[in-house]
């Protein structure tokens, strides 16, 4: 297993999707897997898919989280992939 790490410019998701998209060009990958927290999998699988043409596994980290920070979580993830899904890949 190789793995690569980075900081993405900007600091955001789709700025990670556009920093992998890069490195697929430059090493030849087809495929990636995304590690991620729970609440942001389905929101990270969106913007990967929408800005790299890679096959895409996701693996969510197992973390332990409150019952306010999953409320916080659902609210903020829930916006953020409305946000994703109506401005795409820019």
């Amino acid at each position: 297993v190789n793995v690569t790490c980075f900081v993405p410019e900007p600091r955001t998701t789709r700025g990670e999707a556009d920093a992998v998209r890069q490195l697929a060009l430059e090493e030849g990958w087809t495929k990636v897997t995304v590690v991620t927290m729970t609440p942001h999998v389905s929101r990270a699988r969106l913007i990967f898919a929408q800005c790299t043409d890679l096959e895409i596994a996701m693996s969510a980290s197992p973390e332990r989280l409150t019952t306010g920070q999953i409320t916080e979580q659902v609210v903020y993830q829930t916006g953020a992939l409305v946000k994703a899904a109506l401005v795409g890949c820019v």
